[in-house]
């Protein structure tokens, strides 16, 4: 066991090993886990890794914004002022191959307060089918008085007219 404690201490030892399986953080000492380098090389490897990051780690725009990107449910781990930030939870969207049910679950109600951030979701999702933009999969997650805001709703009527042009152009190849 001293052994093991030494080499979960070791800098080097577990910068090469979060390096290969960002997992591996979770064996490093509370020290390492709150270094900025090797929580970097964590998530960067596998985006679960900020499970184990150091409270500091977690709290941190760059090394969330690179776990998010790698495994949007990685938002789950983030702080909660990361968890409201339109960019971090943008990068999850973008990540994602998953129901965003999935991971959207995890950001704060803040973010669905906030007209731009709808807007932004909108314009992103390349997906949606629904022929009726009161069905649109992110409105779900914004209250009325935001689903009814003008500038979501001139989203919400680009987006289908998006939508209706790229299946008439489907219906001539």
């Amino acid at each position: 066991a001293m052994a093991s404690e030494a080499l979960r201490g070791n800098r080097e030892v577990v910068l090469a090993a979060v390096g290969r399986e960002g997992a591996a953080l979770q064996h490093a000492t509370e020290t390492l886990r709150s270094d900025r380098d090797i929580v970097m090389a964590a998530v960067a490897c596998d985006g679960c890794a900020l499970e184990y990051a150091g409270r500091t780690m977690r709290n941190d725009r760059d090394i969330v914004l690179i776990a998010v990107r790698s495994w949007a449910n990685a938002l789950q781990f983030a702080s909660d002022s990361l968890r409201r930030c339109p960019d971090i939870l943008l990068a999850a969207v973008d990540s994602s191959v998953q129901d965003e049910q999935t991971y959207l679950r995890y950001a704060s109600e803040d973010a669905f307060r906030d007209p731009a951030f709808i807007q932004a979701l909108i314009k992103r999702d390349s997906t949606s089918n629904s022929d009726s933009p009161s069905q649109h999969k992110f409105l779900r997650f914004a209250p009325e008085d935001v689903q009814r805001d003008p500038k979501v709703v001139d989203a919400l009527e680009h987006h289908q007219q998006m939508l209706r042009t790229r299946r008439k152009r489907r219906r001539c190849w």
